[in-house]
């Protein structure tokens, strides 16, 4: 990643292998791009108090087989989407993200529990036909607010966290489903789609 302080640099990192990655970057600039993880395990595993943001600022695309462990809360850029092609998704700590997609029997799982913030694009879906996976870490529901944690890039949601399943498919969230994560209060959850969903705790 780049060392100089930027909010314009673009960096596209690609994990492949079988083995480990774990990532423990220093500073706190904003970089955009993608990150693909084709094999093996990518950790998040920064030291506290090095600042946010360990992985770009674009997409995460997580491919079959492969791995990607979060353990200190806000490495990923609020505004990451995820996308998950049977593979797993740990949370071992907390994060605010906008979009997360799963299919072909993913995992999304965990000690610790996830905001979805609620924006336009925002949201939690199961696609591509069959058993798109299951969810059993804990979900929380973004309200209608903006935490004002950042001057240039406040955290907002719009008070609705919608889970869309698609046609043919269907997906179970055995998780709690929260409030949110520090103290604002809880939103609304929007199922949309033909799909099934199952909420079972």
């Amino acid at each position: 990643f780049p060392s100089h302080d930027t909010t314009s640099s673009n960096v596209n990192l690609i994990k492949s292998g079988a083995g480990t990655l774990e990532l423990r970057r220093i500073g706190d600039q904003v970089v955009t791009g993608t990150t693909t993880i084709q094999e093996g395990t990518l950790v998040l595993n920064r030291s506290v108090g090095a600042g946010n943001r360990n992985l770009p600022q674009g997409t995460i695309d997580i491919q079959a087989g492969a791995r990607l462990v979060n353990s200190i809360a806000n490495q990923m850029p609020d505004v990451t989407a995820i996308t998950l092609s049977n593979s797993t998704l740990t949370f071992n700590a907390s994060e605010y993200l906008s979009t997360i997609t799963l299919r072909d029997n993913s995992v999304i799982n965990g000690s610790s529990r996830i905001v979805l913030n609620g924006t336009a694009a925002g949201g939690l879906n199961a696609v591509g036909g069959g058993f798109a996976g299951t969810m059993s870490a804990e979900l929380a529901l973004a309200s209608n607010w903006s935490d004002g944690s950042s001057a240039n890039a406040p955290r907002t949601g719009n008070g609705t966290t919608p889970i869309f399943v698609d046609a043919g498919t269907s997906f179970t969230l055995s998780g709690k489903i929260v409030d949110g994560l520090e103290s604002s209060p809880i939103g609304s959850l929007n199922k949309t789609g033909t799909g099934l969903y199952r909420d079972w705790e």
